[in-house]
């Protein structure tokens, strides 16, 4: 069981309170951006592998294992992968072996150093739907891109377990039925999918809260479906106070550490000081959802303590 955090290479290579917070505290890291596709291969057939590896020669300093994030993803490719031809037969066949050859060197790259890795994020609609987007590996490879995705990374390297990670997903339902579907129907078209991410954001209490009930049912739906189960990207909002916040993180935890299913738990993000998002008016505004506050532990990880201390 590994309990992990999504970091940055900035932060940890220039602030000691980060860095010291992510190695004395976390089993495993997940690359924020630096294994997203457009940081991998800005222009087409170039790569840039500096930060990512930088990135992993800490973890592996530090005996940290690392979760790979992400091959597949709508939201982080590229200009030149999003614009490959798609529009005739002959395209489409260029374009695979395009797409394809990004997902070889990229995997062979890593290869014996990942532990999983998100071989398709957030394949559904925007919505909260159960549609695949129908982005650049759709047009390419039609509705069943997740196994010609799954078979490359497996053939690059066998070894590294494969996820499929989506949002909203983390509670019974539609879209959770629909992600253990699509990773039983990759796997059954010659697929190597180990599990299912699920993200478990929680930007708002009164919509978004996880009751330890529903992660129960769901962490009991993934195991009867033969698969595993990744808490890949908890945070929460401390709009309720740091007290709400802490227990929905120690909720979270908490029902993923009871279930056999659920082998890690990684929070999106680690000290307050380094989260910003921007909000409707375009200000930057600063996050207060993570475990730690400049260098200092938040009740919240006060109680992700307690959980694993119990």
């Amino acid at each position: 069981f590994l309990v992990g955090a999504a970091v940055a290479l900035g932060p940890l290579a220039s602030d000691a309170q980060y860095a010291d917070a992510v190695v004395g505290n976390f089993g495993v890291i997940t690359p924020e951006n630096a294994m997203k596709p457009q940081a991998l291969s800005p222009r087409q057939g170039e790569y840039s592998f500096e930060e990512a590896d930088a990135l992993l020669d800490v973890a592996a300093s530090a005996g940290i294992a690392v979760h790979g994030h992400t091959i597949a993803f709508t939201e982080a490719m590229p200009r030149w992968m999003r614009e490959l031809p798609t529009g005739t037969e002959q395209e489409r066949q260029e374009s695979a072996v395009v797409l394809l050859d990004y997902v070889t060197t990229v995997v062979t790259h890593f290869r014996g150093r990942l532990d999983s890795l998100d071989v398709v994020n957030e394949p559904f609609d925007l919505e909260q739907g159960t549609s695949l987007q129908e982005n650049v590996w759709f047009r390419v490879f039609g509705p069943t891109y997740p196994v010609v995705v799954s078979r490359a990374v497996h053939d690059a390297d066998p070894d590294v377990r494969q996820f499929i990670n989506e949002n909203g997903a983390d509670v019974p339902g539609p879209r959770q039925d629909a992600l253990l579907q699509l990773a039983l129907d990759t796997n059954a078209q010659g697929g190597h999918i180990d599990g299912v991410g699920l993200q478990a954001h929680v930007y708002d209490l009164d919509t978004d809260a996880l009751s330890a009930a529903d992660l129960a049912t769901t962490f009991a739906s993934v195991e009867d479906a033969g698969l595993l189960a990744r808490i890949s990207e908890n945070d929460v909002t401390d709009s309720e106070g740091q007290a709400a916040q802490a227990e929905q993180y120690a909720t979270v935890l908490a029902a993923c550490f009871a279930s056999t299913a659920c082998v890690s738990y990684t929070t999106w993000g680690v000290d307050d000081t380094f989260d910003w998002w921007v909000d409707d008016d375009g200000a930057l505004q600063q996050g207060h959802d993570l475990l730690f506050d400049d260098g200092e532990p938040t009740p919240a990880y006060d109680a992700l303590s307690e959980v694993l201390e119990g």
